[in-house]
């Protein structure tokens, strides 16, 4: 019912696009003991074959990390025709973004985004968010000892080192034969 009423409502607009995030969740392969997927598939791919030409324009995109996982149905000419790879952030997009995330923190010193950048290697965006929220903890517990301590307001700032000590403890959550099976999908 929701997914008819979600194309009910696209069509309703005449122009639109509706995006599945993690879309092998909704759009995996059949064939399963789970009923509601078995009726949950054949609903997604009979709203996305119902577009007439007069109703406008709607697009559908579908982001999947699992491609591989995704119903051969969808994949068929017509549905989801353009396939597009996004590969993992190289070195220049790292070090913009590593400065993004840190530029509107406090910060003690100098941050080194260049070698942050060179020593991540294979992370991704979310990736480099988790190593920086978590850098932003030490800070944050050290303000917490030093108040123990009797420190009245004590202020502590996120520092190179934060991120390096944070750094030695993370792998990226993508792996080279996660990334080979991709780029062989594609």
């Amino acid at each position: 019912k929701h997914v008819q009423a979600l194309f009910e409502a696209a069509r309703e607009a005449k122009n639109a696009v509706i995006f599945f995030d993690e879309a092998e969740a909704l759009a995996c392969r059949r064939g399963g003991n789970s009923t509601v997927m078995n009726r949950l598939v054949p609903e997604l791919l009979s709203q996305m074959d119902g577009f007439q030409k007069d109703e406008g324009h709607i697009i559908v995109i579908f982001a999947t990390n699992r491609p591989y996982d995704l119903d051969p149905a969808f994949l068929r000419p017509g549905r989801l025709p353009n396939h597009c790879y996004i590969p993992l952030p190289d070195y220049n997009v790292r070090r913009t973004f590593l400065q993004k995330l840190v530029a509107n923190r406090p910060c003690q010193g100098a941050i080194d985004t260049e070698a942050l950048a060179r020593k991540t290697e294979n992370f991704s965006c979310a990736d480099l968010v988790n190593l920086v929220k978590r850098s932003c903890q030490r800070p944050i517990n050290r303000s917490i000892a030093r108040e123990k301590q009797g420190e009245k307001e004590p202020e502590e700032f996120l520092t190179m080192e934060d991120l390096e000590c944070t750094l030695e403890k993370l792998e990226p959550s993508v792996g080279p034969e996660d990334v080979e099976r991709l780029e062989k999908w594609m």
